[in-house]
């Protein structure tokens, strides 16, 4: 009976492990340093791409900020005309060959490989 249940619990401790390690998978962040390494990005790529980050920042801080001030499809229509301008220079960082291993490393994320 005992090795019964300490298979039991043996085998419920796998299940616990291998589904946390399931649910700790990162998903894809366009601006992590590691999304920068996978692409090879220059220095100067770096640079703009922190200025870039932190011209926004503020923009999207004052949106956030005033969203009890306005209706709800106010504030969802500003805060989508930030990430779309934002989303435009932010492609205009890269080579095409690293664009399009962005998009790899985007697909690869959303499918959560």
């Amino acid at each position: 009976m005992k090795k019964i249940v300490f298979a039991a619990v043996f085998f419920l401790g796998l299940i616990s492990l291998s589904l946390n390690g399931f649910a700790q998978q990162k998903s894809f962040s366009p601006y992590s340093m590691e999304t920068m390494g996978a692409i090879d990005a220059t220095p100067e790529q770096r640079a703009a791409l922190k200025e870039l980050v932190d011209r926004y920042k503020p923009k999207f801080k004052e949106v956030k900020d005033n969203q009890s001030a306005m209706s709800k499809e106010e504030y969802t229509a500003q805060w989508k005309k930030l990430t779309s301008e934002r989303t435009k220079e932010y492609t205009k960082l890269w080579t095409p060959e690293q664009a399009k291993k962005l998009r790899e490393l985007r697909t690869a994320g959303k499918s959560g490989n």
